[in-house]
């Protein structure tokens, strides 16, 4: 009977270990790292986006949208192309059809249109975060933000309620937030305070913050919140490991396999 006893116990104890992994669900950042040590292809591309989803299985892809002179939105991180030979200034200086013929870290790699990946994804049941950015830093202002939101809306006109749902909308600008019609919200922040408040006053559904302004107390803070909440930039594992613990429900993350092991 001995052995009987240690069978139940291995399987009790690998119960409990499952038990206690966090459903949290995971992003991969800019379609998968914002790093290039972390990525087979540059930040924003179609290309990473595709690895992640069909190679790493990620369950989620988060990808940072502007909006260029004509009003296209399209996939790029950074305030101003640093990136492609011949080109400076800002996404918002240029329309498409040059835009269209720039590349990301000097690379092959193009600048894609939102439309496309929004496609892309929906059609696989992946989750997306979509990071606004509407401010031009050459210019000093925001690009319309009632343009932005409604070229975001019109896209959503294409997809059904459950479609709709695989999107979260997230800004630092309430107004741009504001002024959409059809997605979760998301207000980002990097004072929990601030966060918390505007999440109340405009009746968004999530709040998101830096990874570096969370801790014990921040997260107790959010969980008893009634906003979902979630974290960005984790790269280490230790530094993951300890902020899954906190118990976020949602992880924009530089390591989307080492993230998704510790909490699937």
């Amino acid at each position: 009977m001995a052995w009987f006893s240690i069978l139940i116990g291995l399987l009790v104890c690998s119960c409990r270990k499952t038990d206690f992994k966090p459903n949290v669900l995971v992003f991969a950042h800019a379609g998968m790292s914002l790093y290039e040590e972390r990525s087979v292809f540059p930040a924003n591309s179609f290309e990473a986006i595709q690895y992640s989803v069909d190679v790493l299985g990620a369950e989620g892809v988060e990808i940072d949208i502007q909006m260029t002179k004509d009003c296209v939105l399209v996939l790029y991180h950074d305030a101003f192309i640093t990136t492609s030979p011949q080109f400076n200034g800002c996404i918002s200086d240029y329309n498409w059809d040059v835009v269209s013929g720039l590349k990301h870290n000097n690379s092959k790699y193009g600048i894609c249109r939102l439309d496309t990946v929004l496609n892309y994804l929906v059609d696989r049941k992946v989750k997306i975060y979509l990071d606004l950015k509407p401010y031009s830093f050459c210019n000093k202002a925001n690009r319309p933000l009632d343009i932005f939101a409604s070229r975001i809306d019109s896209m959503m006109l294409n997809f059904d309620i459950e479609e709709k749902a695989l999107i979260i909308a997230g800004s630092l600008n309430r107004e741009l937030l504001k002024n959409l019609n059809t997605l979760n919200k998301c207000i980002e922040a990097v004072d929990v305070d601030k966060v918390l408040k505007i999440a109340e006053q405009e009746n968004f559904q999530y709040v998101m913050l830096p990874i570096r302004v969370i801790d014990e107390n921040t997260a107790l803070r959010l969980i008893h919140s009634p906003f979902k909440w979630g974290v960005f930039g984790g790269k280490s594992n230790g530094e993951i490991r300890q902020t899954i613990a906190y118990k976020p429900d949602c992880f924009i993350s530089d390591n989307v396999v080492f993230t998704q092991k510790i909490t699937k």
